[in-house]
């Protein structure tokens, strides 16, 4: 019972605190009342608030801004050659070679070789002359014989090799026949101006790839592109041309007409902003490309409209001298900067060397609803565009 008792006294006590919290909630005033529960202070939040939209009527980051006066621009990329020269390469090379095969001795020799790019080269050839020759010579190719026979003194003859045979490190033993039965007999031969032979196609040249830049503004206001080249032909020998525009293949693919003019007309949504690459390609022939330029027809230039309220009683700060409607516009460098500033129909230049540009409009504001617009007669990169009525 004692406990009972206890525990209902306690409970008595919290309900009329409760009831005291309640009422002396109700009673206070309300501003107290909101920052009591929101845990904030609104007489804080609405000085800010107030501050940041009387303060700071325009911003914003408009980026690059170019003066596009012209209904196209042009890209006018270098010329080069595209070609896939070929020629003979020597893999190994010995200036003298003396192989011999005894019953007491037998002396043959590595003319082990490397081929670093096995997809471009073939036609592989073993030769050599030939100055003192007894028995058979005899060429082992990474463990598979691929001659066996007796040559005399004098200009061999080439021997082929088959391309299947050949790998990137290569094994080629030269040795001569066994005398058999004879065993006082000494076969040998020697050899002077051993090599290895293949041909070669260098295909670095092949393929030729060049860079170009689009500006924002250009990127915004491209309608229709097209890549204008000439093709001269060097050689007769002519193979079909692939050309790629930031990796993406034109609906290109054709030997072409040398020394005409080619136009191929390609998607704007190919280029983009920034460093952009073009490159082309022939597998085969000769070629010098010539007058290359990627030429775009541009929309109707139009510059961005900002816009801002005065109030009337701003206004009338702003005709009394009490306040100022200030623009400043902020760079990322020094270089000079011209354009045109149009604030409510009336025109003024802006031409600063400097990072930061600030000018006071108080002459050209209005009661009521403004604009301002910037036109570029240089690029200008804009970092910050603001408007603030500063009192």
């Amino acid at each position: 019972m004692g406990r009972k008792g206890q525990a209902g006294g306690a409970a008595g006590l919290v309900a009329i605190i409760a009831l005291l919290i309640i009422l002396y909630v109700m009673i206070i005033p309300e501003d107290v009342r909101t920052e009591l529960i929101n845990g904030t202070s609104s007489s804080t939040s609405s000085t800010a608030s107030k501050t940041l939209s009387e303060s700071v009527l325009v911003f914003a980051q408009p980026g690059t801004l170019d003066p596009i006066t012209l209904k196209n621009r042009e890209k006018v990329l270098d010329s080069f050659n595209l070609r896939a020269d070929k020629g003979s390469v020597v893999l190994k090379s010995a200036e003298t070679v003396h192989i011999e095969n005894g019953w007491l001795r037998r002396n043959p020799y590595n003319l082990s070789f490397k081929v670093t790019d096995l997809a471009n080269t073939d036609s592989y050839v073993l030769a050599f002359d030939v100055t003192n020759s007894y028995g058979r010579i005899i060429a082992v190719l990474n463990g598979n014989e691929i001659y066996n026979a007796q040559v005399p003194v004098g200009n061999a003859a080439p021997i082929a090799i088959n391309k299947e045979d050949i790998r990137e490190q290569n094994s080629l033993i030269l040795s001569v026949s066994s005398p058999g039965l004879a065993f006082w007999r000494l076969n040998e031969y020697d050899l002077k101006n051993a090599r290895v032979i293949a041909d070669f196609v260098d295909v670095s040249k092949k393929e030729y790839r060049n860079f170009f830049i689009i500006t924002a503004t250009e990127k915004e206001n491209f309608d229709k592109t097209k890549l204008n080249f000439v093709p001269d032909c060097l050689t007769k020998e002519a193979a079909p041309l692939k050309i790629w525009i930031n990796d993406k293949q034109l609906n290109y693919q054709a030997i072409p007409d040398c020394g005409v003019l080619a136009t191929i007309e390609f998607n704007p949504d190919l280029l983009k902003q920034g460093d952009n690459s073009i490159t082309f390609k022939a597998e085969d022939g000769n070629y010098f490309i010539d007058r290359i330029s990627i030429k775009a027809d541009l929309k109707e230039m139009t510059y961005p409209f900002y816009y801002f309220e005065l109030k009337a009683k701003d206004f009338a700060k702003v005709q009394n001298r009490t306040a100022n409607v200030t623009l400043m516009l902020q760079f990322p460098d020094k270089d000079r900067k011209q354009g045109e500033l149009n604030v409510n129909g009336h025109l003024s230049s802006i031409d600063v060397e400097n990072s930061t540009f600030t000018k006071n409009l108080n002459l050209y504001a209005e009661e009521g609803q403004n604009y301002l617009q910037i036109k570029p007669k240089t690029i200008m990169n804009i970092v910050d565009l603001t408007v603030k009525l500063e009192k």
